[in-house]
Order: structure tokens, then sequence, then C-alpha cells
């Protein structure tokens, strides 16, 4: 037996969709319009703010065969990675790259595909103006 919904409920539900809605939106980069055409150049890679302040740039590019879903961003000195700074409806696909913006500091980095295995984990770098880490 099905149990009753008040109005209330419904409302909150469908605002609630229509947030994450509003979020999956984004800027494509190096796509080719469907049904042939020509890619129209290099687009601007989109950027995000990290967990961990701003004043440089860390450049995440995907090289490998699968998409990332999340990038953890921490400091060297952190014990635990923490949460993605990718975001829950963001992914990077093979072949994108995206701009995080951090502190200038030292990281250590990890890349996960969308069921969260490590695609690729390294430490020790410093970032002090703009990087780019390559995941292979």
């Amino acid at each position: 037996m099905l149990q009753r919904r008040s109005p209330l409920m419904l409302i909150a539900f469908v605002l609630m969709i229509l947030a994450a809605l509003a979020c999956v939106g984004g800027t494509e980069t190096g796509t080719t319009p469907s049904g042939g055409g020509v890619d129209s150049g290099p687009t601007e890679i989109p950027s995000v703010n990290s967990n961990n302040g701003t004043g440089a740039t860390l450049t995440v590019t995907n090289n490998s065969t699968e998409d990332i879903c999340n990038v953890r961003i921490s400091e060297v000195t952190d014990e635990f990675w923490g949460d993605s700074d990718l975001g829950a409806f963001r992914r990077i696909g093979p072949g994108e790259s995206l701009n995080f913006n951090v502190a200038p500091g030292d990281y250590d980095l990890r890349a996960e595909n969308c069921s969260d295995a490590v695609i690729l984990e390294e430490y020790g770098f410093t970032i002090t103006t703009t990087f780019t880490w390559t995941v292979q």
C-alpha cells in the first residue's frame, strides 16, 4: 500500500531535483557537433574551486581511458584524503582537462574512476602558481 505524500513534500522533492539538474550544466571542451562538422578550436579549460583555497591553479589532464569522477587534493600534512574536489555531478573524460583553484602549497593528488577505484595516486607536489598533473 502506498503512503500518501503531502504537497509540501512533493514540492521539496521537485526543488531538489531542479537544483541537482542546475549543477549538471557545464562547459564542454573539444567536442565535435553531432552529425559531423568542424570543431571550432580549443576552448578555455573550465575551473572549479577546491576545498583548499585559491591563489594557484592545478590543471588535471585525463590521458587515461576512464572517466575521472573523483579528484582528491590533500595537503601533504593531512592524514586522510577527504572529500572529492570534483563534485558529485562532474567528471573529467578521457582527453579532457579541468582547472582547480588551490592555495599555494604542497599537495598529494589522487584520481579515481566512477567506481571509486584509484587511477593514479601521487605525493609531494609543490604548487605555487600553475601546475599540470597528467593522469595516465
